[in-house]
């Protein structure tokens, strides 16, 4: 059996916006979105329930959101501590000083990614954590005005 040869395209059919688009979807990480989005939806549904408590058992003070914007502001702290700012780079020995011994650069250029890795995974319970506090406050200044669009599907 004879086999067939795979269509060759041309230079110019991969630099259509189309194809682009289609690499750039392709390269996108859909389990990091979808941990995302699940883990959005239960911390901001435990929230909820845990403010509801908080208003049936007629509470003169609220301890939930003080704890989750403190969580937030560690998490956030904890981020960019280990991160050393917003750099995305990875450490090597050429941005260490130079009177260090090889050896020792390597060990801390080691340390430091290892650092940058650990942010890295502190951003999965952030983000969430992030965007559960903003649709509260969403929530909390156009309460009015979201009854308002959804009470068409609620027949309201």
């Amino acid at each position: 059996m004879a086999k067939r040869k795979k269509k060759q395209s041309s230079p110019q059919a991969d630099n259509t916006p189309a194809a682009s688009v289609k690499r750039k979807l392709k390269s996108f990480n859909w389990s990091r979105l979808l941990i995302l989005f699940v883990s959005t939806i239960a911390l901001f549904s435990i929230y909820e329930a845990l403010l509801s408590l908080e208003e049936q058992s007629r509470l003169g003070y609220s301890i939930t959101m003080p704890v989750f914007f403190i969580a937030a502001t560690a998490l956030v702290c904890a981020v960019a501590f280990l991160n050393h700012g917003t750099s995305r780079r990875e450490i090597t020995p050429e941005m260490l000083d130079s009177d260090l011994s090889p050896e020792e650069s390597a060990r801390i250029c080691e340390e430091l990614n290892r650092h940058k890795e650990w942010a890295r995974r502190l951003m999965y319970p952030l983000v969430p954590l992030l965007l559960t506090l903003l649709l509260d406050i969403f929530y909390l200044f156009w309460e009015d005005t979201l009854r308002q669009i959804f009470s068409v599907f609620t027949g309201g």
